[in-house]
């Protein structure tokens, strides 16, 4: 009789955060995760007040006009994760994060990670009755949710010590 591996996940359904929180709460899932004290999780969050962020990599400045920032109330974070830099509107988004070990989703590397995700949110959006579809990207894009020729999700991730934290946007 063969066996099967029964997983546990966690589902965490945060309030309106603002920036420093989200990215402090998605930082920490991973630190957890890494240390044997949570479960792999999947996060849903959105953004109060409307923010940007940057790639880890990316020089803020040169990406986010962090004046028009102030005078418009947007905040500005880096992540933690690579990537560009992104509008988090606080009334047109959902952002989701995933924090897991590799293994457990059968992935070994970046791609392998996206695709995983990417492959799962489509195939909820499809349940919904959304005709999404998975777009591969290109050297200078991660693959992403299309639907039709309209890009309606982009994400970012670290791997780190066989564990990963993927986040991106799902427009609404």
């Amino acid at each position: 009789m063969s066996q099967v591996r029964v997983l546990k996940w966690r589902l965490v359904v945060s309030p309106p955060g603002d920036a420093y929180l989200n990215m402090a709460i998605d930082e920490a899932m991973l630190d957890a995760r890494m240390r044997g004290l949570a479960p792999n999780t999947l996060r849903l969050y959105t953004w109060l007040p409307s923010a940007a962020s940057v790639g880890y990599f990316q020089d803020m400045e040169q990406y986010i006009d962090l004046e028009a920032c102030r005078r418009l109330g947007v905040q500005a974070v880096r992540r933690p994760t690579g990537g560009g830099a992104v509008y988090h509107d606080s009334a047109g988004e959902l952002t989701y994060s995933v924090v897991a070990d590799l293994k457990s989703i059968g992935a070994s590397d970046t791609i392998g990670v996206y695709q995983r995700i990417i492959e799962s949110i489509t195939s909820g959006l499809k349940l919904l009755g959304i005709k999404a579809s998975v777009s591969m990207g290109s050297s200078r894009e991660c693959p992403n949710i299309r639907v039709g020729s309209a890009k309606i999700s982009g994400s970012a991730q670290l791997i780190r010590g066989g564990y990963f934290l993927q986040h991106g946007t799902l427009l609404v």
